[in-house]
């Protein structure tokens, strides 16, 4: 089976709308319902859950994750950003983990999670440092609980902070350190190309071959105008076919996932339309 998910917002999928990726989805394919079925009429298998407001309630996690169960999705979720010093806990970290329990009680495949590293404006050192202990942190908790979580390390885009996972090298060290059999890599795609227009003597066009081996999930995304990335694929600007093609060299099994932010693209005509090509365009590919 193709494996081929779509990061979708939590207020949007709740129906308490607070973001504005959660009013352009409203706007543009009505209700989560039937967006829903618009994926799945497209052959979608994943919803990725993204941005994660604070405070939502229990309740409201518990009605997302139901609704996409009996949907039958498979879930992925897009984790927080790592927590500011050392007094965090699991279920602080993990704050839909109950709810995901008590709606999926036993989980035949195990939830994928994908981190982001530290950084700021300080030292690259400290970052570094940090996301390696912090995510050997959560792995261990996570066997010690026994519960089938998998964490992914993302590759950032160069935002002009202090980061220690930009480029491949990077995040292929720290996953070496980390030194984890429930984590693995995180490509996304739209990242590295935007590094790449950057400086191409710093980030490659594509991964090395050990990098690409460590891949346990996707975020997928082209470039738009003015470099904006998380963009559907109109411009077709990140090349899509020899990334995927890659991947598949390397036996990689896990999920296509597109990571599209909608807002940035919606004052383009016929957001459906975009939508299902860029389905249609990943589906033929993989």
């Amino acid at each position: 089976m193709k494996k081929i998910g779509v990061s979708i917002p939590w207020d949007y999928l709740s129906g308490n709308i607070v973001t504005t990726d959660g009013e352009i989805l409203k706007q543009n394919f009505g209700n989560a319902d039937n967006f829903l079925k618009f994926l799945k009429g497209h052959e979608v298998t994943h919803v990725e859950l993204r941005h994660r407001q604070k405070d939502i309630p229990q309740s409201e996690m518990k009605s997302v994750i139901q609704l996409l169960t009996n949907s039958e999705f498979q879930i992925t979720i897009h984790g927080d950003n790592p927590p500011e010093g050392k007094n965090w806990t699991f279920n602080q970290f993990f704050p839909w983990i109950e709810a995901f329990k008590e709606t999926n009680p036993s989980i035949s495949n195990p939830l994928m999670i994908t981190l982001h590293p530290y950084k700021g404006k300080k030292n690259k050192g400290v970052y570094r440092a940090q996301t390696i202990n912090f995510i050997r942190q959560l792995s261990d908790k996570i066997r010690e609980l026994n519960i089938p979580i998998n964490l992914a390390l993302e590759n950032q885009r160069n935002k002009g902070f202090i980061d220690p996972g930009t480029s491949f090298f990077e995040i292929e060290q720290m996953w070496k350190e980390i030194d984890r059999s429930n984590v693995g890599i995180c490509w996304d795609m739209g990242h590295c190309y935007a590094n790449y227009l950057i400086d191409k003597s710093i980030y490659p066009l594509f991964p090395h071959n050990e990098f690409t081996k460590e891949v346990t999930h996707t975020h997928i995304h082209d470039i738009g105008p003015e470099g904006r990335t998380h963009w559907i694929f109109k411009e077709n600007i990140v090349p899509l076919a020899d990334n995927i093609e890659h991947l598949k060299n390397m036996g990689y099994s896990g999920v296509y996932n597109l990571e599209l932010s909608f807002e940035r693209f919606s004052s383009e005509p016929d957001q459906l339309k975009l939508l299902r090509d860029t389905i249609i365009k990943l589906r033929e590919m993989i």
